[in-house]
């Protein structure tokens, strides 16, 4: 089945999707930040698929996610987390910045916009190089 799912359209486990919606609903409800809207609307559009299915390459919470940036010509390495365990100077990544929104089920081979800020006209681009790590890839292989 997921030979048929185009290369362009954004995976999300109904794991990670059913913890994210409710971050985001409470935010939304406190009023603590506009980019959880940003997810939320993410993974209104996205194809959801059980966890043992997701495809190898696909960035999900947890994942390790190696980027390529062309402005600055650099290559970088993150973890794609939960905002509580979020650490951008060790390489942790909330799935809740413009960034780990457009990581979140993107899949290798990729060019990502996104807006730099939240609110901020500016857009930046990153190529999707490698997700060397994948939570669900570990959980099939170790049953």
């Amino acid at each position: 089945m997921m030979e048929l799912v185009p290369r362009s359209a954004m995976l999300v486990t109904r794991s990670n999707a059913r913890h994210l919606r409710l971050l985001a609903r409470m935010a939304i409800a406190e009023e603590l930040g506009r980019e959880l809207v940003a997810l939320y609307e993410k993974l209104d559009t996205a194809i959801l698929v059980d966890d043992e299915k997701i495809p190898r390459g696909v960035v999900t919470l947890g994942s390790s996610v190696v980027f390529y940036d062309p402005r600055s010509e650099t290559e970088h390495r993150a973890v794609l987390s939960f905002p509580w365990n979020a650490a951008p100077s060790a390489g942790r990544v909330s799935v809740a910045s413009p960034l780990g929104v457009a990581l979140l089920g993107s899949r290798i081979g990729m060019s990502l916009r996104f807006r730099a800020t939240v609110g901020s006209a500016l857009t930046s681009r990153i190529d999707v190089l490698d997700v060397p790590y994948q939570p669900e890839s570990c959980a099939v292989e170790t049953r």
